[in-house]
Protein backbone atom coordinates (compact mmCIF):
# COMPACT_ATOMS: atom_id res chain seq x y z
CA UNK A 1 0.00 0.00 0.00
CA UNK A 2 1.29 3.30 -0.47
CA UNK A 3 1.47 6.46 1.83
CA UNK A 4 1.59 10.25 1.05
CA UNK A 5 2.29 12.88 4.16
CA UNK A 6 1.01 10.11 6.37
CA UNK A 7 -2.55 9.81 4.40
CA UNK A 8 -3.93 6.68 2.24
CA UNK A 9 -2.80 6.66 -1.34
CA UNK A 10 -6.43 5.46 -2.61
CA UNK A 11 -5.51 5.78 -6.33
CA UNK A 12 -2.12 3.81 -5.93
CA UNK A 13 -3.92 1.12 -3.78
CA UNK A 14 -7.24 0.41 -6.18
CA UNK A 15 -4.34 -0.34 -9.36
CA UNK A 16 -2.45 -2.92 -7.09
CA UNK A 17 -5.76 -4.48 -5.76
CA UNK A 18 -6.77 -4.55 -9.45
CA UNK A 19 -3.54 -5.81 -10.22
CA UNK A 20 -3.26 -8.50 -7.89
CA UNK A 21 -7.00 -9.59 -8.61
CA UNK A 22 -6.32 -10.21 -12.55
CA UNK A 23 -3.04 -12.17 -11.27
CA UNK A 24 -5.40 -14.06 -9.55
CA UNK A 25 -7.76 -14.81 -12.35
CA UNK A 26 -4.64 -15.78 -14.85
CA UNK A 27 -3.25 -18.46 -12.58
CA UNK A 28 -6.57 -19.75 -11.64
CA UNK A 29 -6.72 -20.41 -15.74
CA UNK A 30 -3.19 -21.66 -16.16
CA UNK A 31 -4.30 -24.17 -13.21
CA UNK A 32 -7.67 -25.28 -14.97
CA UNK A 33 -5.94 -25.50 -18.16
CA UNK A 34 -2.84 -27.78 -17.16
CA UNK A 35 -5.54 -30.28 -15.06
CA UNK A 36 -7.44 -31.03 -18.17
CA UNK A 37 -6.95 -34.16 -19.61
CA UNK A 38 -5.23 -33.82 -23.19
CA UNK A 39 -6.22 -35.62 -25.96
CA UNK A 40 -4.01 -38.23 -27.43
CA UNK A 41 -2.63 -38.77 -30.83
CA UNK A 42 -5.19 -42.07 -31.23
CA UNK A 43 -8.17 -39.92 -31.47
CA UNK A 44 -10.42 -36.98 -30.45
CA UNK A 45 -12.95 -36.33 -27.77
CA UNK A 46 -16.60 -36.57 -27.90
CA UNK A 47 -19.40 -35.74 -25.56
CA UNK A 48 -16.94 -34.96 -22.82
CA UNK A 49 -14.74 -38.12 -23.51
CA UNK A 50 -11.02 -38.27 -23.94
CA UNK A 51 -9.22 -40.76 -26.19
CA UNK A 52 -6.13 -42.58 -24.35
CA UNK A 53 -2.83 -41.57 -26.18
CA UNK A 54 -1.32 -44.88 -28.18
CA UNK A 55 1.58 -45.82 -29.35
CA UNK A 56 2.12 -45.30 -33.55
CA UNK A 57 3.11 -48.52 -34.60
CA UNK A 58 5.48 -48.83 -37.75
CA UNK A 59 5.54 -52.17 -39.28
CA UNK A 60 2.66 -54.46 -40.34
CA UNK A 61 -0.29 -55.76 -38.43
CA UNK A 62 -0.54 -59.12 -39.57
CA UNK A 63 -3.07 -61.01 -37.28
CA UNK A 64 -2.35 -64.13 -39.59
CA UNK A 65 1.39 -64.06 -37.92
CA UNK A 66 1.96 -67.04 -35.07
CA UNK A 67 4.90 -64.71 -33.96
CA UNK A 68 3.38 -61.41 -33.96
CA UNK A 69 4.59 -58.51 -31.69
CA UNK A 70 2.86 -55.30 -30.22
CA UNK A 71 3.22 -52.69 -27.72
CA UNK A 72 1.72 -53.83 -24.22
CA UNK A 73 0.14 -50.81 -21.93
CA UNK A 74 3.19 -51.58 -19.47
CA UNK A 75 5.59 -50.83 -22.11
CA UNK A 76 6.47 -54.08 -22.75
CA UNK A 77 6.86 -55.34 -26.24
CA UNK A 78 4.49 -58.70 -26.22
CA UNK A 79 5.16 -61.72 -28.99
CA UNK A 80 2.00 -63.37 -29.70
CA UNK A 81 0.46 -66.02 -31.74
CA UNK A 82 -2.34 -64.14 -33.60
CA UNK A 83 -4.64 -67.05 -34.61
CA UNK A 84 -4.68 -68.57 -31.10
CA UNK A 85 -4.70 -65.79 -28.71
CA UNK A 86 -6.57 -62.72 -28.71
CA UNK A 87 -5.29 -59.21 -27.27
CA UNK A 88 -6.78 -56.80 -25.28
CA UNK A 89 -3.59 -54.71 -23.67
CA UNK A 90 -2.74 -53.25 -26.82
CA UNK A 91 -1.23 -49.48 -26.19
CA UNK A 92 -1.74 -48.94 -30.10
CA UNK A 93 -5.29 -48.48 -30.20
CA UNK A 94 -7.03 -51.83 -30.90
CA UNK A 95 -7.61 -55.02 -29.63
CA UNK A 96 -8.00 -58.89 -31.32
CA UNK A 97 -10.72 -61.53 -30.59
CA UNK A 98 -8.89 -64.08 -32.15
CA UNK A 99 -12.08 -66.72 -32.20
CA UNK A 100 -14.32 -64.62 -33.25
CA UNK A 101 -12.23 -62.68 -35.78
CA UNK A 102 -13.03 -58.89 -34.68
CA UNK A 103 -10.45 -56.14 -34.24
CA UNK A 104 -11.65 -53.04 -32.76
CA UNK A 105 -9.73 -49.86 -33.45
CA UNK A 106 -10.09 -47.32 -31.10
CA UNK A 107 -7.43 -44.39 -31.97
CA UNK A 108 -5.33 -46.35 -33.89
CA UNK A 109 -1.84 -45.43 -35.70
CA UNK A 110 -0.33 -47.79 -37.81
CA UNK A 111 2.12 -46.05 -40.11
CA UNK A 112 4.29 -48.61 -41.88
CA UNK A 113 7.83 -47.31 -42.58
CA UNK A 114 9.76 -51.01 -41.39
CA UNK A 115 7.20 -53.07 -43.98
CA UNK A 116 7.23 -56.83 -43.57
CA UNK A 117 6.59 -58.19 -47.47
CA UNK A 118 3.70 -60.75 -47.56
CA UNK A 119 3.56 -62.46 -50.97
CA UNK A 120 5.18 -59.97 -52.69
CA UNK A 121 3.12 -57.60 -50.83
CA UNK A 122 2.50 -54.60 -48.58
CA UNK A 123 -0.10 -54.19 -46.00
CA UNK A 124 -0.73 -51.29 -43.16
CA UNK A 125 -3.09 -54.30 -41.37
CA UNK A 126 -3.08 -57.89 -42.93
CA UNK A 127 -6.60 -59.79 -42.91
CA UNK A 128 -7.15 -63.68 -42.43
CA UNK A 129 -8.90 -65.04 -45.69
CA UNK A 130 -12.08 -66.02 -43.43
CA UNK A 131 -14.77 -63.61 -42.00
CA UNK A 132 -13.67 -60.87 -40.25
CA UNK A 133 -15.63 -57.63 -38.58
CA UNK A 134 -13.55 -54.18 -37.97
CA UNK A 135 -15.80 -52.21 -34.92
CA UNK A 136 -14.51 -48.67 -35.01
CA UNK A 137 -15.16 -47.45 -31.77
CA UNK A 138 -17.66 -44.48 -30.97
CA UNK A 139 -15.70 -41.32 -30.55
CA UNK A 140 -11.73 -42.21 -31.72
CA UNK A 141 -10.32 -41.97 -35.07
CA UNK A 142 -7.41 -44.41 -36.73
CA UNK A 143 -5.34 -44.03 -39.33
CA UNK A 144 -3.95 -46.52 -41.53
CA UNK A 145 -1.01 -46.58 -43.67
CA UNK A 146 0.99 -48.83 -46.00
CA UNK A 147 4.59 -48.65 -46.60
CA UNK A 148 5.15 -46.91 -50.33
CA UNK A 149 7.11 -49.52 -52.81
CA UNK A 150 9.30 -47.20 -54.90
CA UNK A 151 12.86 -46.82 -55.97
CA UNK A 152 15.79 -49.31 -56.47
CA UNK A 153 16.44 -50.43 -52.74
CA UNK A 154 13.57 -52.20 -51.62
CA UNK A 155 14.97 -55.50 -51.84
CA UNK A 156 12.32 -57.60 -54.37
CA UNK A 157 9.68 -56.75 -56.49
CA UNK A 158 6.21 -55.25 -54.41
CA UNK A 159 2.94 -55.81 -56.72
CA UNK A 160 0.92 -53.88 -54.21
CA UNK A 161 0.37 -51.92 -51.46
CA UNK A 162 -2.45 -52.05 -49.35
CA UNK A 163 -3.77 -50.12 -46.18
CA UNK A 164 -6.32 -52.87 -44.91
CA UNK A 165 -6.96 -56.24 -46.58
CA UNK A 166 -6.10 -59.42 -48.54
CA UNK A 167 -4.90 -59.99 -51.82
CA UNK A 168 -5.46 -63.60 -51.65
CA UNK A 169 -8.85 -63.64 -49.96
CA UNK A 170 -11.35 -65.27 -52.06
CA UNK A 171 -14.01 -66.52 -49.52
CA UNK A 172 -16.27 -65.04 -46.62
CA UNK A 173 -16.88 -61.59 -45.92
CA UNK A 174 -15.24 -58.55 -44.26
CA UNK A 175 -17.62 -56.29 -42.40
CA UNK A 176 -16.59 -52.37 -41.00
CA UNK A 177 -19.07 -51.19 -38.49
CA UNK A 178 -19.32 -48.57 -35.43
CA UNK A 179 -19.51 -45.14 -34.90
CA UNK A 180 -15.83 -43.79 -35.20
CA UNK A 181 -13.43 -43.06 -38.16
CA UNK A 182 -11.22 -44.99 -40.06
CA UNK A 183 -8.75 -43.13 -42.28
CA UNK A 184 -6.86 -45.99 -44.64
CA UNK A 185 -4.19 -45.53 -47.17
CA UNK A 186 -2.71 -47.57 -49.82
CA UNK A 187 1.05 -46.65 -50.18
CA UNK A 188 2.88 -45.73 -53.89
CA UNK A 189 4.24 -48.17 -56.23
CA UNK A 190 7.17 -47.18 -59.26
CA UNK A 191 8.40 -50.17 -60.43
CA UNK A 192 9.48 -51.94 -57.32
CA UNK A 193 13.34 -52.72 -57.86
CA UNK A 194 12.69 -52.26 -61.32
CA UNK A 195 12.16 -56.03 -62.16
CA UNK A 196 9.93 -56.22 -64.65
CA UNK A 197 7.48 -58.38 -63.35
CA UNK A 198 3.63 -58.07 -62.62
CA UNK A 199 1.21 -55.09 -62.05
CA UNK A 200 1.41 -52.98 -59.68
CA UNK A 201 -2.19 -52.13 -57.27
CA UNK A 202 -2.25 -49.47 -54.60
CA UNK A 203 -5.90 -49.34 -52.62
CA UNK A 204 -6.81 -47.83 -49.17
CA UNK A 205 -9.48 -51.04 -48.44
CA UNK A 206 -9.08 -54.45 -50.35
CA UNK A 207 -10.85 -57.29 -50.19
CA UNK A 208 -10.92 -58.56 -53.99
CA UNK A 209 -13.24 -61.56 -54.39
CA UNK A 210 -14.49 -61.02 -50.64
CA UNK A 211 -17.94 -59.25 -49.41
CA UNK A 212 -17.65 -56.00 -48.02
CA UNK A 213 -20.25 -54.82 -45.92
CA UNK A 214 -19.54 -51.24 -43.91
CA UNK A 215 -22.56 -49.89 -41.88
CA UNK A 216 -23.56 -48.47 -38.39
CA UNK A 217 -23.04 -45.12 -38.69
CA UNK A 218 -19.42 -45.83 -39.96
CA UNK A 219 -16.95 -42.97 -40.96
CA UNK A 220 -14.09 -44.06 -43.72
CA UNK A 221 -11.99 -42.49 -45.85
CA UNK A 222 -9.58 -44.45 -47.86
CA UNK A 223 -7.21 -43.68 -50.61
CA UNK A 224 -5.36 -45.36 -53.36
CA UNK A 225 -1.56 -43.99 -53.70
CA UNK A 226 0.37 -43.17 -56.71
CA UNK A 227 0.99 -46.24 -59.02
CA UNK A 228 3.51 -46.35 -62.20
CA UNK A 229 4.34 -49.06 -64.52
CA UNK A 230 6.69 -48.47 -67.31
CA UNK A 231 6.57 -52.07 -68.40
CA UNK A 232 3.38 -53.07 -67.60
CA UNK A 233 -0.36 -52.52 -65.87
CA UNK A 234 -0.91 -50.27 -62.58
CA UNK A 235 -3.86 -49.18 -60.54
CA UNK A 236 -5.06 -47.69 -58.33
CA UNK A 237 -8.27 -47.78 -56.01
CA UNK A 238 -9.86 -46.16 -52.82
CA UNK A 239 -11.77 -48.90 -52.16
CA UNK A 240 -11.88 -52.76 -54.00
CA UNK A 241 -14.13 -55.67 -53.08
CA UNK A 242 -16.59 -58.05 -54.93
CA UNK A 243 -19.51 -57.59 -53.29
CA UNK A 244 -19.57 -53.88 -51.55
CA UNK A 245 -22.64 -53.16 -49.24
CA UNK A 246 -22.95 -50.08 -47.53
CA UNK A 247 -25.90 -49.27 -45.32
CA UNK A 248 -26.85 -47.76 -41.80
CA UNK A 249 -25.69 -44.30 -41.86
CA UNK A 250 -22.40 -45.11 -43.00
CA UNK A 251 -20.45 -42.29 -44.64
CA UNK A 252 -18.00 -43.04 -47.08
CA UNK A 253 -14.70 -41.23 -48.85
CA UNK A 254 -12.94 -43.11 -51.64
CA UNK A 255 -10.35 -41.71 -53.79
CA UNK A 256 -8.36 -43.61 -56.67
CA UNK A 257 -4.59 -42.40 -56.60
CA UNK A 258 -2.69 -41.25 -59.80
CA UNK A 259 -1.75 -43.58 -62.10
CA UNK A 260 0.47 -43.66 -64.88
CA UNK A 261 1.35 -47.05 -66.70
CA UNK A 262 2.67 -48.29 -70.41
CA UNK A 263 -0.53 -51.05 -70.38
CA UNK A 264 -3.97 -51.34 -68.72
CA UNK A 265 -3.91 -48.48 -66.21
CA UNK A 266 -7.53 -47.15 -64.27
CA UNK A 267 -7.80 -45.19 -61.17
CA UNK A 268 -11.23 -45.92 -59.47
CA UNK A 269 -12.71 -43.98 -55.81
CA UNK A 270 -14.48 -47.22 -55.57
CA UNK A 271 -14.35 -50.35 -57.66
CA UNK A 272 -16.74 -53.63 -56.47
CA UNK A 273 -16.53 -56.13 -58.89
CA UNK A 274 -19.83 -57.87 -59.43
CA UNK A 275 -22.11 -55.20 -57.44
CA UNK A 276 -22.59 -52.22 -55.09
CA UNK A 277 -25.70 -51.42 -53.03
CA UNK A 278 -26.42 -48.34 -51.20
CA UNK A 279 -29.37 -47.50 -48.66
CA UNK A 280 -30.31 -46.45 -45.07
CA UNK A 281 -29.70 -42.96 -45.40
CA UNK A 282 -25.42 -43.51 -46.66
CA UNK A 283 -23.45 -41.29 -47.94
CA UNK A 284 -20.87 -41.92 -50.26
CA UNK A 285 -18.25 -39.78 -52.55
CA UNK A 286 -15.84 -41.34 -54.62
CA UNK A 287 -13.17 -39.92 -57.20
CA UNK A 288 -11.00 -41.28 -59.73
CA UNK A 289 -7.70 -39.80 -59.90
CA UNK A 290 -5.63 -38.73 -63.25
CA UNK A 291 -4.71 -41.78 -65.31
CA UNK A 292 -2.31 -41.34 -68.18
CA UNK A 293 -0.15 -43.65 -70.31
CA UNK A 294 3.70 -43.86 -69.87
CA UNK A 295 5.40 -42.00 -72.33
CA UNK A 296 6.86 -44.28 -74.85
CA UNK A 297 5.25 -47.36 -75.22
CA UNK A 298 3.89 -49.11 -77.26
CA UNK A 299 0.88 -50.71 -75.87
CA UNK A 300 -2.30 -50.50 -77.25
CA UNK A 301 -4.21 -50.54 -73.74
CA UNK A 302 -6.17 -47.39 -72.30
CA UNK A 303 -6.79 -45.12 -69.74
CA UNK A 304 -9.64 -44.95 -67.09
CA UNK A 305 -10.76 -43.03 -64.48
CA UNK A 306 -14.65 -42.93 -62.54
CA UNK A 307 -15.63 -42.38 -59.26
CA UNK A 308 -17.21 -45.99 -59.46
CA UNK A 309 -16.99 -48.94 -61.77
CA UNK A 310 -19.08 -51.78 -60.96
CA UNK A 311 -21.55 -54.32 -62.71
CA UNK A 312 -24.62 -53.94 -60.60
CA UNK A 313 -25.58 -50.83 -58.60
CA UNK A 314 -28.78 -50.33 -56.39
CA UNK A 315 -29.49 -46.88 -54.82
CA UNK A 316 -32.21 -47.03 -52.11
CA UNK A 317 -33.92 -46.02 -48.67
CA UNK A 318 -32.58 -41.91 -48.75
CA UNK A 319 -28.90 -42.66 -50.60
CA UNK A 320 -27.23 -40.12 -51.65
CA UNK A 321 -24.30 -40.74 -54.22
CA UNK A 322 -21.96 -38.14 -55.24
CA UNK A 323 -19.51 -40.11 -57.76
CA UNK A 324 -16.66 -37.84 -59.99
CA UNK A 325 -14.32 -39.05 -62.84
CA UNK A 326 -10.96 -38.12 -62.75
CA UNK A 327 -8.50 -36.84 -65.51
CA UNK A 328 -7.93 -39.22 -68.33
CA UNK A 329 -5.38 -38.30 -71.10
CA UNK A 330 -2.88 -39.86 -73.44
CA UNK A 331 -4.49 -42.86 -75.29
CA UNK A 332 -7.33 -42.31 -73.18
CA UNK A 333 -10.77 -44.51 -73.45
CA UNK A 334 -12.75 -42.07 -70.56
CA UNK A 335 -13.89 -40.40 -67.48
CA UNK A 336 -17.04 -40.96 -66.19
CA UNK A 337 -18.67 -40.61 -62.88
CA UNK A 338 -19.81 -44.53 -62.89
CA UNK A 339 -19.10 -46.99 -65.40
CA UNK A 340 -20.83 -50.28 -65.47
CA UNK A 341 -18.43 -52.73 -66.68
CA UNK A 342 -18.12 -56.57 -66.18
CA UNK A 343 -14.83 -58.60 -68.40
CA UNK A 344 -17.38 -60.75 -68.82
CA UNK A 345 -19.44 -60.39 -72.18
CA UNK A 346 -22.59 -61.91 -70.15
CA UNK A 347 -23.11 -60.18 -67.21
CA UNK A 348 -25.63 -57.61 -67.13
CA UNK A 349 -24.72 -54.17 -66.65
CA UNK A 350 -27.79 -52.49 -64.94
CA UNK A 351 -28.64 -49.63 -62.28
CA UNK A 352 -31.76 -48.69 -60.13
CA UNK A 353 -32.20 -45.92 -58.15
CA UNK A 354 -35.37 -45.66 -56.44
CA UNK A 355 -36.94 -44.50 -52.47
CA UNK A 356 -36.06 -41.19 -52.40
CA UNK A 357 -32.30 -41.50 -53.23
CA UNK A 358 -30.00 -38.36 -54.40
CA UNK A 359 -27.33 -39.37 -57.49
CA UNK A 360 -25.25 -36.91 -59.00
CA UNK A 361 -22.08 -38.69 -61.38
CA UNK A 362 -20.13 -36.63 -63.85
CA UNK A 363 -17.19 -37.14 -65.72
CA UNK A 364 -13.50 -35.44 -65.55
CA UNK A 365 -11.40 -34.10 -68.14
CA UNK A 366 -11.08 -36.46 -70.66
CA UNK A 367 -9.19 -37.04 -74.36
CA UNK A 368 -11.40 -39.30 -74.97
CA UNK A 369 -15.01 -40.42 -74.03
CA UNK A 370 -16.68 -38.84 -71.11
CA UNK A 371 -19.20 -39.88 -69.63
CA UNK A 372 -21.94 -39.02 -66.20
CA UNK A 373 -22.91 -42.75 -66.54
CA UNK A 374 -22.47 -45.46 -68.86
CA UNK A 375 -22.10 -49.00 -69.64
CA UNK A 376 -19.38 -50.75 -71.51
CA UNK A 377 -20.71 -51.60 -75.27
CA UNK A 378 -17.85 -52.99 -76.35
CA UNK A 379 -17.32 -56.85 -76.53
CA UNK A 380 -21.01 -57.33 -75.03
CA UNK A 381 -23.58 -59.47 -76.21
CA UNK A 382 -26.60 -57.32 -77.76
CA UNK A 383 -28.99 -59.28 -75.86
CA UNK A 384 -27.29 -58.45 -72.38
CA UNK A 385 -29.27 -56.28 -70.07
CA UNK A 386 -27.90 -52.81 -70.05
CA UNK A 387 -30.42 -50.75 -68.30
CA UNK A 388 -31.07 -47.44 -65.85
CA UNK A 389 -34.30 -48.31 -63.99
CA UNK A 390 -35.67 -45.08 -61.80
CA UNK A 391 -38.65 -44.98 -59.70
CA UNK A 392 -40.03 -43.52 -56.66
CA UNK A 393 -38.88 -39.95 -55.47
CA UNK A 394 -35.47 -40.57 -56.71
CA UNK A 395 -33.39 -37.55 -58.59
CA UNK A 396 -30.33 -38.27 -60.80
CA UNK A 397 -27.99 -35.18 -62.16
CA UNK A 398 -25.90 -37.17 -64.80
CA UNK A 399 -22.92 -34.72 -66.67
CA UNK A 400 -21.03 -35.56 -69.23
CA UNK A 401 -17.69 -33.03 -69.37
CA UNK A 402 -15.51 -32.00 -72.09
CA UNK A 403 -13.99 -34.68 -74.39
CA UNK A 404 -11.62 -34.27 -77.12
CA UNK A 405 -13.30 -32.87 -80.44
CA UNK A 406 -13.43 -35.97 -82.92
CA UNK A 407 -15.55 -37.81 -84.64
CA UNK A 408 -14.64 -40.63 -82.61
CA UNK A 409 -15.37 -39.86 -78.86
CA UNK A 410 -18.81 -39.56 -77.38
CA UNK A 411 -19.87 -36.89 -74.24
CA UNK A 412 -22.99 -38.09 -72.58
CA UNK A 413 -24.71 -37.13 -69.48
CA UNK A 414 -26.84 -40.89 -69.75
CA UNK A 415 -25.54 -43.99 -71.83
CA UNK A 416 -27.44 -47.00 -71.63
CA UNK A 417 -28.95 -49.51 -74.26
CA UNK A 418 -32.34 -48.89 -71.86
CA UNK A 419 -33.35 -46.58 -69.71
CA UNK A 420 -36.75 -46.33 -67.88
CA UNK A 421 -38.28 -43.77 -65.35
CA UNK A 422 -41.24 -44.72 -63.37
CA UNK A 423 -41.25 -41.70 -61.31
CA UNK A 424 -38.77 -39.52 -59.70
CA UNK A 425 -36.51 -36.99 -61.90
CA UNK A 426 -33.62 -37.27 -64.22
CA UNK A 427 -31.31 -34.61 -65.46
CA UNK A 428 -28.76 -35.66 -67.88
CA UNK A 429 -26.69 -32.71 -70.03
CA UNK A 430 -23.34 -33.07 -71.95
CA UNK A 431 -21.23 -29.61 -71.96
CA UNK A 432 -18.72 -29.82 -74.70
CA UNK A 433 -17.69 -29.15 -78.29
CA UNK A 434 -16.88 -32.19 -79.32
CA UNK A 435 -19.74 -33.48 -82.20
CA UNK A 436 -21.00 -36.33 -80.89
CA UNK A 437 -21.98 -34.60 -77.84
CA UNK A 438 -25.74 -35.61 -76.85
CA UNK A 439 -27.89 -35.27 -74.13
Amino acid sequence: MQYAAGRWNEKGDKKMIRRRQILIILLTLCMTFTMMPLVGAGGYAEDGNTANTVVTRTTTLDLTSTNGKYMATNGNEKTVNFTTTSVNDSAEGWEWDHQNKVLTLSGARITVIEPVRINNEYYGIFLPKDTVEIVLKEGTESLVQACDATGEDIGGTVFSSVGVGNWESYDGQLTIRGSGKLIAKGGALDNSNNLKQGQRTSAGIYCFAKELVIRENAVIEAYGGESKSSFSGAFSEGISGDIVTIADNANITAHGGDVCAVASRTSYGMQPLNSLSIGDNAVVRCYGGKVTKQEGGSNTNYSYSGGIRTSEISLSSDARVYAYGGESINQAANSAGIYLYNATSSKQLVANVRDNSFLHAEGGKSEGNNFGIAVNRYNVDDSINRTLTVSGNAYIKAIGRESRNDDICKCMGLDFKNIYINGGTVVASAETTASRGSI
